[in-house]
């Protein structure tokens, strides 16, 4: 099986590592993404995450158990609002 991941999200335009979110699948790290930073303060807004690496990434899948683990935090209680994350899964037949 193949799993696709693909991700987007909005976080703080005052610090990038805040608004911190990483993907894992069988202890394995698929993805991250932080704030884009900025230094604007709360007049900033949001702005697009800044991804390591970009989506859309896959996975394959052997037969069996596996772990999916999302991490995801704003670590920032003043410049978060509207900060958001979203994570899509998809699978198909390995080729």
């Amino acid at each position: 099986m193949v799993m696709t991941v693909t991700w987007s999200g909005e976080g703080e335009t005052q610090d990038p590592w805040y608004e911190l979110m990483s993907l894992y699948v069988d202890g394995n790290l698929i993805g991250s993404a932080h704030a884009p930073g900025g230094g604007l303060g709360c007049d900033g807004g949001m702005a697009p995450v800044v991804s390591d690496p970009a989506p859309p990434q896959q996975v394959t899948l052997q037969p069996g158990t596996h772990t999916l683990f999302i991490d995801a935090t704003t670590n920032d209680p003043l410049y978060h609002f509207g900060a958001w994350y979203r994570f899509d899964l998809s699978f198909a037949d390995a080729p």
